[in-house]
């Protein structure tokens, strides 16, 4: 029965009050009252209320299977979730219950205990032991109001029991509670999940910095003495030649610490205005596709314009392109490459990168990249922004954490939708242009020339790169003052500052900082010219609130004919000390 409030349950004399054996509903025995029978029923039809509408519960609507072989009972029930606004799917059959279940889980189960073949306990043991449908709340409704049932059912993994006969606002008052409750470990669930991908992110961007950083200086000390080897060897082509092709391969390693880099979202390079859809469209030539797919554009004019590195914006386009073909997996196909303009009025939803990101209501402009390949598998999604993760090839997988790293250090995420068999759809945000920023003005070039009897004082950690660098200023004619922390360099700048006219110093040193340093330098002589290195992104190590900044900055591993300019350019723009004359 569906018992109004303050009704009495049939009497006793009849069989079937609560405490009756009747309300024990005696398994195998159908009779023609709604009492009887294998299954437990409610009676009558219930009392009829106001209706409830999800939107006037806050809540969605929700997806509720009815389990019980007694069609009186999936009637009622059915009815009196329908008026509370949740979709019911009754099933008076367990097997078939169990098939429905699995086949779509619902957000919760109203379960019978007394049936044939399956009782409600074994139907919940089975949900409970699938992983897929584990979670699912489970509320026990019976008859049977014996202590030992109770507890055996909350044994089971059930989260509630109600006993016939019930009211309905009972019903209806338990089911939303634990509606709520599994909405809410739901969104605990997301928000714990959210934290171990921050704290994964910047875990790999931390690494990716430190690991870059000693490549770096290690690659500057094989490729500068590799430079200055084929100097030496003018007329030993043979050598030259090897040499050559070593430092080609000590070129590429760089690349790779300089991807690394990228993928940790330290991608930086001069930006400019740029019509992103106009700028694909005259690029998109360049990158080639196998014969068997066919690559469809849209770039609408004119598209949404960004403030971006045109190199980088390349980058992205390449890496997007080339993890489309490698999903097609060869076979026949179409990639659709596409520019857009985006707003995110929600937010960006699920699917996105990096964790966290928030698109903050400004519009963006969106490139789309959309394949017809084997797609991504549910577990790998989270992964597939990892550097060095691939589901393709072994030891590749950093084109789409590079993607990812640029989108970032331009303000913007990355989101990825992708079924198994059907393909993926990846695209790349970056903020629309409000107002292009002004360029900086070049810095003149004047001819440099070389001052021997003037010294350079050289700040580097790393022996290997301080003998190479001073070994190689040495030849060019200059003399050169080593130290290798800040304070070795302060002792040497206060004994000879009057002879030192460029200070080429190292970021990472240990001790004191390269800025306090810096700071003391310029203290004693206003305006040195110092050149600062670092294996790290130039916007990445000038970052912070430093008193003093360096004329020139070179990142490792540099070329040795750009820091030799850059030590002509130290001596050739001099400015005049107090006292001097230009």
């Amino acid at each position: 029965w569906a018992r109004r409030p303050n009704a009495e349950p049939p009497s006793p004399s009849g069989g079937h009050g609560p405490g009756s054996p009747g309300a024990r509903c005696r398994r195998g025995i159908r009779g023609s009252s709604p009492f009887s029978g294998s299954g437990e029923s409610t009676g009558s039809s219930p009392e009829r209320g106001p209706e409830m509408r999800p939107e006037t519960r806050g809540l969605k609507k929700s997806d509720i299977v009815i389990v019980d072989d007694n069609p009186d009972n999936l009637r009622i029930l059915t009815s009196i979730l329908g008026k509370a606004g949740h979709s019911a799917r009754p099933v008076s059959n367990p097997k078939m219950a169990l098939n429905a279940i699995f086949a779509k889980p619902p957000d919760l189960v109203l379960l019978d205990i007394m049936m044939p073949d399956i009782d409600g306990f074994e139907l919940c043991g089975q949900l409970k032991s699938n992983e897929g449908t584990k979670e699912i709340p489970v509320i026990f409704i019976s008859a049977l109001d014996e202590l030992e049932e109770k507890l055996r059912a909350f044994s089971m993994g059930g989260v509630d029991y109600i006993t016939k006969p019930f009211q309905e606002a009972e019903v209806i008052a338990r089911v939303e509670t634990h509606l709520k409750l599994a909405d809410a470990k739901e969104a605990l669930q997301k928000r714990e999940a959210l934290k171990r991908r921050l704290k994964k992110a910047e875990s790999l961007a931390r690494m990716a910095g430190a690991v870059a950083h000693q490549f770096n200086n290690h690659l500057q000390a094989v490729i500068g003495n590799l430079e200055m080897t084929m100097e030496y060897l003018p007329d030993a082509a043979k050598a030259a030649n090897n040499i050559e092709s070593a430092m080609h391969a000590a070129q590429k390693a760089a690349d790779v610490s300089r991807l690394m880099l990228t993928a940790a979202g330290q991608a930086y390079g001069p930006q400019e205005p740029m019509d992103l859809s106009e700028y694909c469209r005259l690029n998109i030539h360049m990158f080639q596709v196998p014969e068997s797919i066919v690559l469809e554009t849209d770039f609408p004019s004119p598209g949404p314009v960004v403030m971006a590195s045109p190199s980088l914006v390349q980058q992205v386009i390449e890496n997007l392109i080339i993890n489309a073909v490698e999903a097609m997996a060869n076979r026949p196909g179409i990639i659709r490459v596409a520019v857009k303009r985006h707003s995110f009025p929600e937010g960006p939803g699920s699917g996105s990168f990096p964790p966290g990101w928030e698109p903050g209501g400004r519009p963006h402009a969106c490139l789309e990249i959309r394949d017809h390949g084997r797609g991504i598998a549910a577990p790998d999604l989270e992964n597939i922004f990892d550097p060095f993760f691939s589901t393709h090839f072994p030891g590749r997988g950093l084109g789409l954490p590079v993607a990812l790293g640029i989108a970032v250090a331009h303000g913007g995420g990355m989101t990825v939708e992708s079924t198994q068999g059907a393909g993926s759809v990846l695209r790349f945000f970056i903020p629309i242009c409000e107002a292009p920023l002004q360029a900086d003005p070049e810095i003149s070039r004047s001819d440099a020339f070389l001052v021997k009897d003037r010294a350079v004082l050289l700040v580097e950690e790393d022996e290997h790169v301080r003998n190479l660098i001073s070994g190689y200023l040495d030849q060019k004619g200059y003399r050169v003052l080593e130290a290798s922390c800040g304070a070795a360099a302060l002792d040497l700048f206060d004994r000879v500052k009057n002879g030192i006219q460029c200070v080429l110093m190292d970021v990472a040193m240990p001790g004191m900082t390269a800025w306090e340093t810096l700071a003391l330098m310029r203290r004693g002589v206003p305006g040195i010219y110092v050149i600062l290195t670092s294996g790290c992104e130039e916007a990445g190590s000038l970052a912070g609130n430093h008193t003093e900044m360096p004329q020139v900055f070179l990142r490792k591993p540099y070329k040795l004919p750009a820091l030799l300019q850059a030590v002509e350019n130290a001596f050739a723009r001099q400015t005049p000390r107090s006292g001097e004359r230009g």
